[in-house]
């Protein structure tokens, strides 16, 4: 037995109901997961720019730093070729650690007569600059922190594009009440339906922060 117009109108009626709310809550929880990955962004942004920070101090502490000990290493250099043994040993007494390092495993490939061996000290692997590895170290941390970022941004956009979308169920929803036809209304809430089950698809498969 067909179904009198009466309860086709209450079907209707209590699909679009049904359909509406359920878009709307849907809505509600895209708009609230879009700006806690907004949230996200910023705070992966504030953590690259501080590591940039820390990378640029390391770097700039590192240059310093090798300057410092190309200097000492050519008063070195003067105080040996002038025969200068005493000024040559205070020096070479205050080689920082890595530098010394550096130097002793270089005198022992005879430099002098190794044409092999590195023009000096600062070629060799044993040469380490902590400030370097420092940079590095935030460098890489920054790098990771930016792709976060720009991860977090990606989320953020595809939460508010199911938004979009799950307004269109709204439109549909609220247009099939205005309609005469059945059948237009039927067609409308078929259309409100498919959408919504198409976005409620890709929702349950984002990634979601409380």
């Amino acid at each position: 037995m067909s179904m009198n117009k009466s309860s086709q109108k209450k079907m209707v009626e209590t699909v679009a109901t049904i359909l509406l709310s359920a878009a709307t809550v849907l809505s509600a929880w895209c708009i609230f997961q879009s700006s806690q990955w907004s949230g996200e962004q910023y705070f992966r942004i504030d953590d690259e720019t501080a590591a940039n920070q820390f990378r640029l101090q390391n770097e700039v502490a590192a240059a310093q730093r090798k300057t410092a000990e190309l200097q000492i290493f050519l008063q070195y250099a003067v105080a040996v070729s002038d025969g200068n043994t005493k000024l040559a040993a205070f020096l070479y007494d205050r080689f920082p650690g890595s530098f010394r390092t550096a130097f002793d495993a270089w005198k022992l490939l005879d430099p002098n007569n190794n044409p092999k061996a590195p023009k000096s000290p600062f070629e060799m692997k044993e040469y380490e600059v902590q400030e370097v590895i420092d940079a590095a170290k935030y460098a890489k941390e920054a790098a990771g922190f930016k792709k976060a970022a720009n991860i977090a941004d990606n989320h953020s956009d595809n939460y508010v594009l199911v938004s979009v979308l799950l307004s269109m169920v709204l439109f549909f929803c609220g247009l099939s009440g205005v309609m005469g036809s059945r059948t237009n209304q039927l067609i409308l809430l078929g259309f409100a339906a498919s959408i919504f089950l198409i976005t409620l698809y890709f929702v349950i498969r984002f990634p979601v922060i409380i």
